[in-house]
């Protein structure tokens, strides 16, 4: 049930390396707690965040490799191969790339890792 997964979290401008736990989950709804490993983009160096918080959703989408809610705008996603690949993708940025083109950067790695997979899936 994703019980200590460690994840690639996404939401709003924040993009971080996490891990999930107290995951409570039942045909619709999930709640978890979320325990942070590593700020990977943000919209400013100084926007807070937090060590740990909850998430939770009344519908949920996606599929065994990631979790959604897009009326709350979070994504979750746990492929081994998207989260060792973002990091080091992340750790390969330069030092001085501003929060925010550094946060436009990883998501738009994550969404073109997701395509090619995807694109691998359909050839299948």
């Amino acid at each position: 049930m994703r019980e200590g997964t460690e994840a690639i979290y996404k939401e709003g401008p924040f993009v971080a390396h996490v891990k999930l736990h107290n995951v409570r989950a039942s045909k619709n709804k999930m709640d978890a707690d979320v325990t942070l490993l590593k700020v990977l983009g943000t919209r400013t160096p100084e926007s807070p965040v937090p060590e740990q918080w909850k998430i939770g959703a009344n519908s949920i989408g996606g599929f065994q490799e990631a979790w959604s809610a897009a009326y709350v705008g979070w994504e979750i996603f746990f492929d081994a191969k998207l989260i060792s690949a973002v990091l080091e993708y992340a750790n390969a940025l330069p030092e001085n790339i501003a929060g925010n083109e550094r946060r436009k950067q990883i998501r738009a790695f994550i969404i073109e890792f997701n395509d090619a997979a995807s694109a691998e899936l359909i050839k299948a």
